[in-house]
């Protein structure tokens, strides 16, 4: 099976280093968009733990906000009332089995160490937070400044 044996994990971890360094571009645009014009913004996903999650992260990065602070708002995505609900159809019997949840928990839960992995792509690719945000998403101080102006509350 492509999901067991681990493989489901090892796919999410791939996935979010991936989504770091090979999407600069839209998370660049993103970035610009929020510290431009475009406050308030809604985000949304099937699931909004990965794409829509990693945009966030990245997001708070910009802002100055801790690593562990964006970690515990990622795993929020875990709370019961937020928690990606898999629906089956009348039609299957075994489509919800333990066997099979098992292989599929880690395609829908959030894990600290899908989002250290994407830490991990940023450290490994660029060094610092801040030079990814300067060389890989071409986010200058100026604009970093504009986005804590727009998103973060002075009080």
């Amino acid at each position: 099976s492509i999901l067991a044996n681990g493989k489901g994990t090892e796919r999410m971890l791939t996935m979010y280093r991936s989504t770091i360094v090979d999407r600069t571009a839209e998370h660049s645009r993103v970035l610009h968009a929020l510290a431009e014009d475009s406050v308030p913004a809604l985000m949304h996903c099937a699931a909004g733990k990965d794409r829509a999650g990693l945009s966030i992260a990245v997001s708070l990065l910009a802002v100055g906000v801790e690593r562990e602070a964006i970690e515990a708002d990622y795993l929020k995505s875990n709370d019961p009332h937020r928690r990606y609900k898999v629906k089956r159809s009348d039609m299957s019997e075994t489509g919800m089995s333990a066997e099979v949840m098992e292989l599929l928990n880690p395609l829908f839960g959030a894990e600290a160490a899908y989002l250290a992995a994407a830490f991990a792509a940023i450290d490994e690719t660029w060094g610092t937070t801040d030079r990814y945000l300067a060389e890989g998403l071409k986010v200058s101080p100026e604009t970093r400044e504009r986005l804590r102006e727009r998103l973060l509350d002075q009080g």
